[in-house]
């Protein structure tokens, strides 16, 4: 993962001779080629006191990804929530689709909490995305059945269009470098879905 930092402490006998060398091999996967700056990013790289890069290391870890962790809770808290409500309203559909919304992004959201201070494999991540999938179709079906609205075979039709227009996406990240135009396409239909179609009807 990109955003995992590591420590790496320099033994005194390496710093007694008072010149060091460093060589970084890295590698850049397909997506990076697609993005501006392809490479190491000269900010990834510090030396200092290992007591000062501690510090450093933890702050930006929790100043960058602060947000991100109450998102995740919230998730966390709004899918035991749901299967709760669940549990006691079985007459209420909307709150098991709610729960299996939440509950397969949350191998996305551990992976990348880990991926913080650990070195994941990719496949790892390959894997959350393609698990997190069905979260379009799960939306939608909440969402109906929180009004009450049935789903008919156009909508069954468009929601298994942007879910495989949004699994392409992931497809060519993982072998093809998409472009960015690419990436905007390929959410095109799961936003048209979520921000025109699904409102729309609220209408009748």
């Amino acid at each position: 993962m990109l955003a995992s930092r590591f420590l790496v402490p320099i033994s005194a006998s390496l710093m007694a001779s008072g010149t060091l060398l460093i060589a970084l091999r890295i590698h850049v996967s397909n997506y990076e080629w697609s993005v501006p700056g392809v490479g190491l990013d000269p900010g990834n790289l510090t030396l200092g006191l290992e007591s000062a890069q501690w510090e450093h290391m933890w702050l930006t870890i929790i100043g960058r990804n602060a947000t991100d962790w109450l998102m995740d809770l919230f998730r966390l808290l709004t899918c035991i929530g749901a299967l709760l409500l669940y549990q006691t309203q079985r007459n209420r559909d909307e709150y098991l689709w709610l729960f299996l919304g939440m509950l397969c992004v949350m191998p996305n959201t551990v992976v990348g909490v880990l991926s913080l201070t650990h070195a994941m494999p990719m496949r790892w991540w390959k894997i959350t995305q393609i698990a997190s999938l069905p979260y379009v179709y799960f939306f939608v079906r909440m969402y109906c059945s929180f009004f009450g609205h049935r789903v008919g075979w156009k909508l069954q039709a468009a929601t298994i269009f942007a879910t495989a227009a949004v699994g392409y996406r992931y497809l060519r990240e993982a072998y093809g470098a998409p472009s960015y135009r690419v990436q905007w396409l390929a959410f095109t239909p799961f936003f048209l879905l979520s921000v025109i179609v699904l409102p729309a009807l609220l209408i009748p």
